[in-house]
């Protein structure tokens, strides 16, 4: 399906672009082949009509989506029983007021551009570019991130230097924009973000429902059916400024080709879902929980799609225990253990069953306790302590997250103090272990850019880090610290002796 949108879509933009040109003269669109997601998330969105007619849209889940042929979302949500009702009449319409939207992550290389960028961070911490108050966005409002760095470049904060012929300016700033976005900002999905946060608007404008509303919109009034562009900003998620502060400046090359991260936002409706299996009672059952014949509760466990690739990188297995202690006294204890060849022979329907016994309160009686272990390849252990639930379904989630440190620094620089190569180790907490990763850059050109992956746990941003440089004809320097900024600069070398290196 997507395969098909894509030569749609390439059929528009061609035949936009061929002006007043007969058919004849316009270029035939090529389908290079499929595009390789890295990442994706995805929201479900509801609107049903209230009393006074009055529309309340809601996000009823989110989370990572899968990237491979042939994976699966499992959705699950808690509603109030009015709620739904009005839902399940939703689906009988002949177009159901409930959407997906997806935004799938593209990585790729950008262009090698004839120019430079500077940053005084003393004038950009000093600025009122974002707002005294404004530390909190969301995709829906990328314009006004976009508004502070146009303030910033007006100001001398940024100043970006060109040579020779004129550049793309706009993928040019597009470029800048993304390297100063992950140095200012922290993305944030909305399951990190607390409770109590998560339905506030931030004063960068809107929130993750209005985000959302906003990617479904742009998506639908495209030509083709498929999102209008690639962007720097995730709809799904929002960003939070750093915390930690930088000083002095930051001279950065754009003269070689560095990775970079896009996202494509694509929606649909759920369609008629119930014309096709409304009398199918495995896909739409009404059921009364007071009737004697459910006083077997069954607990499933719901797998994250970004965990599955993960059992061959970095989980070896991950055990789930449920404890249910009945109101007669009387203790259920059942537990399942994930990994790939179990997940797999269960056909992913992995669940626990706990009975009736003397729970005479219903709404107590849904009531359970569990709680997690995670094993890791390499070492390392992580168990969650006991949580209590009271939903038919339990998610897991990766409790880890991708980071990653950037290199920065001029290549001129480095060799102007005789320095031939850099070598970099970064070091970190990894639950119960500690876990490493180094990178060498003998092409000097190349530092600026480079980047180290991190596998941090949700919560730690602090690592520990060590470059040593390989100078020509002296003996190597080395300097360490503890940051979490995620950059590294690279090109200020510490005085014979020093024991660490400022700058990060």
């Amino acid at each position: 399906e997507l395969a098909r949108r894509a030569e749609r879509a390439a059929a528009a933009a061609a035949e936009a672009g061929a002006g007043t040109a007969s058919p004849a003269d316009r270029p035939a669109p090529v389908l290079r082949g499929p595009v390789i997601f890295a990442s994706g998330r995805y929201a479900l969105v509801s609107s049903t009509l209230r009393e006074k007619g009055e529309q309340d849209t809601r996000v009823l889940a989110t989370g990572n989506a899968p990237v491979f042929e042939g994976n699966e979302v499992a959705f699950s949500f808690d509603v109030d029983a009015d709620r739904a009702t009005l839902l399940l009449e939703s689906f009988r319409m002949a177009t159901p007021d409930v959407s997906i939207v997806f935004e799938m992550e593209l990585e790729g290389l950008s262009d090698a551009y004839a120019a430079s960028v500077t940053v005084d961070w003393d004038r950009v911490e000093s600025s009122e570019a974002f707002g005294a108050e404004l530390g909190v966005y969301y995709g829906v409002a990328s314009g006004a991130i976009e508004q502070g760095f146009e303030e910033l470049r007006k100001s001398d904060a940024i100043r970006i230097e060109t040579r020779g012929a004129d550049a793309n300016m706009e993928a040019l700033l597009d470029k800048v924009h993304e390297r100063l976005l992950g140095m200012l900002f922290r993305r944030v999905e909305p399951e990190r973000i607390p409770a109590d946060e998560s339905a506030e608007e931030a004063p960068g404008g809107g929130g993750i429902l209005d985000s959302l509303l906003g990617g479904i919109e742009d998506f639908r009034e495209h030509p083709g059916g498929v999102a209008k562009a690639t962007s720097l900003w995730s709809i799904t998620a929002r960003y939070e400024r750093r915390e930690t502060r930088m000083s002095g400046t930051t001279r950065i090359d754009m003269n070689h080709q560095a990775p970079v991260k896009r996202f494509v936002t694509m929606a649909a409706n759920v369609g008629d879902l119930y014309r096709r299996f409304g009398d199918d009672p495995r896909t739409f059952r009404t059921v009364n929980l007071a009737d004697a014949a459910y006083q077997q509760r069954e607990i499933h466990v719901g797998v994250d799609g970004a965990i599955l690739p993960e059992f061959d990188r970095y989980i070896n297995s991950v055990s789930v225990t449920l404890r249910k202690r009945h109101q007669n006294g009387a203790q259920t204890v059942r537990e399942v253990v994930l990994d790939r060849d179990t997940f797999t022979a269960a056909n992913r329907d992995l669940r626990m069953i706990y009975g009736w016994n003397g729970d005479d309160d219903r709404e107590a009686w849904l009531a359970y306790d569990y709680r997690t272990r995670w094993s890791f390849k390499g070492g390392g252990l992580h168990r969650t302590d006991w949580q209590t639930a009271t939903t038919n379904m339990i998610d897991l989630y990766a409790p880890y997250r991708r980071s990653t440190v950037e290199l920065i620094g001029d290549a001129e620089r480095l060799r102007a103090q005789g320095v031939r190569a850099v070598s970099v180790v970064v070091s970190y907490d990894f639950f119960e272990g500690r876990r490493s990763e180094e990178v060498a850059v003998h092409d000097l050109d190349a530092v600026d850019g480079t980047s180290v992956e991190l596998t941090l746990p949700h919560g730690v941003f602090a690592y520990d880090w060590e470059v040593t440089w390989i100078r020509r004809g002296a003996p190597p320097l080395t300097a360490s610290g503890r940051d979490e900024t995620g950059v590294i600069f690279v090109d200020e070398l510490p005085a014979e002796g020093a024991a660490a290196a400022a700058g990060s």
